[in-house]
């Protein structure tokens, strides 16, 4: 889902929402898939699996892009504090 479709941040019931992009290359996801979601989405196990059967659709405004493959998880989980904190939620 696009950001152009979310509804505006103020008239969200709930609160506040940041899209995060994860830039993780899909390749380091599949090698990486633990629990095995990627080969059960390509024998159609499961449908509407994004990166085997749907296409992703890359932000174009998000409030932040993360990759495992170049940022350490403590730098990714730093960098979304820092969000957090910006806008005063933490």
């Amino acid at each position: 889902m696009l950001r152009e479709s979310y509804p505006p941040r103020n008239k969200q019931v709930g609160g506040n929402f940041f899209p995060i992009h994860v830039a993780t290359p899909l390749e380091h996801c599949k090698s990486t898939d633990h629990k095995g979601v990627y080969a059960q989405a390509r024998h159609g196990e499961i449908r509407g699996f994004v990166g085997v059967d749907t296409e992703y659709e890359v932000p174009k405004k998000a409030d932040l892009a993360v990759d495992v493959t170049t940022q350490s998880i403590p730098s990714i989980v730093h960098s979304v504090v820092l969000l957090l904190e910006t806008t005063s939620l933490l």
